[in-house]
């Protein structure tokens, strides 16, 4: 604790805002995860390109690095920055990835601290591959709508696939689409193989997602009107009276 206390006074010294994320340690104390198996994987290799980042941040220099990803469980956001920005309630799957990126296109930096780890020992997903990959692909088409529909606008920065690479970056490009129909027909293909239509079905449905109209262009612009929103929110609550009455209902 006085390690990261120390390291926070550091990053607070050049920066009023910021973020900082540590890493997950499966129960054998490695960090790469190990990627699935099958040819659909080829054309979404997320696991691949989140190790590379991960070894990325990994490598020499110092153990407080910018990262362009963080992991939901083991990240820490300052009360200043909580109260000026915050998660976009449209990203259900990878809200610890947006919020990276939308700090960013507000200029407040996020650090990966590769010393800071916990330990991360999920269940099995119960979850099927397909469904997986449906929320993935939600997920990527959003965050791609909302760096499309950026504007230039006063104490904002726009941010780019470029800057997020290799993850998320890899997925917010132009070939998204091109690349999520030929990994879902793969794995379509695996499912009739092995005689599961239904399962093929719903692999083939996640597509509707690219073939949509779903998300609006207007993604950037809906975040900015949440941000006023929660603004305001958080000043009202900063009020004393408020505040004082807001802490008698929760602790009594």
């Amino acid at each position: 604790l006085n390690k990261i206390a120390a390291d926070f006074s550091f990053l607070a010294r050049d920066h009023q805002k910021f973020g900082v994320a540590g890493l997950y340690e499966n129960p054998q104390g490695e960090v790469l995860a190990v990627a699935p198996t099958g040819n659909w994987v080829k054309f979404w290799p997320k696991i691949k390109w989140m190790n590379a980042a991960f070894t990325a941040l990994l490598g020499e220099g110092p153990h407080l690095k910018m990262t362009p990803l963080a992991l939901g469980g083991n990240m820490a956001v300052g009360a200043s920055l909580y109260r000026w920005l915050p998660f976009d309630p449209a990203v259900a799957r990878g809200e610890d990835i947006d919020y990276v990126i939308n700090a960013r296109m507000f200029q407040v930096p996020f650090f990966m601290d590769t010393d800071l780890r916990v330990r991360h020992d999920p269940p099995a997903k119960p979850h099927p591959l397909w469904l997986r990959l449906r929320q993935d692909l939600d997920r990527f088409w959003y965050t791609r709508e909302k760096l499309l529909s950026q504007e230039t606008l006063p104490g904002m920065t726009r941010v780019t696939p470029a800057e997020l690479m290799p993850y998320p970056g890899n997925f917010l490009t132009e070939d998204l689409e091109i690349r999520a129909y030929q990994a879902h027909s793969v794995l379509a293909r695996a499912y009739l193989e092995a005689g599961n239509g239904p399962d093929a079905l719903e692999t083939l449905r996640n597509l509707e997602l690219v073939q949509g109209s779903w998300p609006s262009p207007g993604v950037f612009r809906t975040y900015l009107e949440v941000v006023k929103i929660w603004r305001r929110l958080q000043a009202w609550l900063s009020q004393p009276r408020v505040r004082e009455e807001a802490l008698r209902v929760l602790w009594g």
